[in-house]
């Protein structure tokens, strides 16, 4: 059997007065999303646990069933998708241009993402894109809008703090080496040099586009991670428009379909449906997504959010027509967390709603797909790994627990076995 993960990025939201308390999910006009939720099990997911509050790549990163233990880093991930050069020993970190003021020695951030465009931040580049400090070396690469990539090459530590406050007002923050850092010397040898870094940046920009510098989040290093067809005996794909899911394809070993946003949120995502569909010969796996939901949270106007949805669910009137029907195919349609649309937080720590479709599912009565309604269906909460669980156990893939046919133990069965010779 086939599987097809569709993830509205950001749909999880909370209760909002001006939608009459009701999340946006609720308050729109979902059609297809409830005739979904009716012919499947229905339930809520949280990548994590209840209350915390997931980034989009470590949500990924659970949903397809990794540990944390495994993750690079979301600067590993986002450089191996803008095809950024990188040695395995060198660490990587998310990096862009913001407006600073200076006040009482101390830099405040004034504007997270500056307005500079795209030209300006090109010349700033060749300003501030190589420093050195102590035998390590630091290489900035532009990437788009204010955005960039920070490689620090040399004997350097991953196990130290971001720069970024990610609210404005709120000062820089001082690059510090993790309290249990495993090689605190090397750790604190590595945010000294980019606390240099950044403040010469500082110093080094001229004035022509105001006070500006280069801050840093979400440093990581490559890590050995188990290959998703070797790890799950499914063939894969990602259809995704960022360079965050291109990268983490990548480095899980998925197959990736570089897609492109336009102005329609319904397009965008049918065309990816139909793309899908055209891949079911040549992959076992499919994942489907759209940003489409958190990018209209992050505009803080509820009813924004409201009609990206029904937008949404405007595109799976396809899915509907496409896949349900047919027995070969397990549906799931999710999300990797929930983006509140008021409110000071980037993401909330509330689950989102999720239901599987296709042959042999337990339906459950549940009728509405939105946050409240699902959480009375026959999944309940599911957490973590639980979704790639989930698909091993409907398409007859799931081992017998205690079963060991390969040297490491994978999840599904019989995995690529060695015959044994006499």
């Amino acid at each position: 059997m086939k599987t097809i993960l569709i993830i509205l990025d950001g749909l999880g939201d909370r209760p909002q007065h001006e939608l009459d308390n009701k999340t946006p999910l609720e308050y729109a006009g979902t059609p297809n999303l409830d005739k979904i939720a009716s012919i499947g099990i229905n339930g809520l997911y949280h990548p994590l646990s209840l209350g915390i509050c997931p980034s989009s790549e470590i949500a990924h990163f659970r949903i397809f069933g990794y540990d944390l233990y495994d993750f690079p880093g979301r600067g590993i991930i986002e450089a191996s998708g803008e095809g950024i050069p990188f040695d395995n020993n060198d660490v990587v970190c998310l990096a862009h241009f913001a407006d600073v003021e200076e006040r009482d020695g101390h830099l405040y951030l004034k504007r997270d993402r500056s307005n500079l465009t795209y030209e300006e931040c090109e010349r700033l580049t060749s300003l501030v894109g190589n420093f050195q400090f102590n035998g390590i070396c630091l290489r900035f690469h532009h990437t788009r809008k204010t955005e960039g990539i920070l490689v620090l090459t040399g004997d350097v530590s991953h196990e130290i703090t971001d720069s970024d406050p990610m609210f404005e007002g709120l000062p820089i923050i001082k690059v510090q080496p993790y309290e249990d850092a495993a090689d605190r010397q090397r750790a604190g040898t590595t945010s000294e040099a980019l606390n240099r870094y950044i403040r010469w940046a500082y110093n080094h920009i001229d004035d022509k586009t105001g006070r500006v510098t280069i801050i840093t989040q979400r440093p990581g290093r490559k890590k050995s991670i188990i290959p998703f067809d070797k790890k799950y005996g499914m063939k894969g794909l990602s259809i995704a428009s960022s360079p965050l899911y291109w990268g983490l394809a990548r480095e899980i070993g998925l197959s990736c379909r570089k897609v492109k946003d336009s102005d329609s949120a319904y397009r965008d995502l049918r065309e990816r449906l139909i793309i899908a569909r055209d891949s079911l010969s040549e992959f076992d796996f499919i994942h489907v997504h759209t940003k489409r939901p958190d990018a209209a949270a992050h505009t803080r106007r509820p009813i924004n959010k409201v009609r990206t949805i029904e937008d949404i669910d405007r595109a799976m009137g396809f899915a509907l027509d496409e896949f349900i029907d047919r027995d070969d195919i397990i549906m799931i349609v999710g999300s990797d967390h929930s983006t509140p649309s008021s409110g000071a937080l980037i993401h909330s720590g509330e689950p989102v709603p999720v239901v599987i479709c296709g042959n042999g599912i337990r339906v459950d009565d549940v009728n509405e797909f939105g946050e409240r309604p699902v959480s009375k269906g026959g999944l309940g909460h599911i957490y973590g790994s639980d979704i790639m669980n989930m698909i091993l156990n409907i398409t007859d893939r799931g081992k017998l627990a205690g079963l060991m046919s390969t040297p490491i133990d994978l999840p599904y069965y019989p995995g690529n076995i060695e015959p044994f010779e006499l």
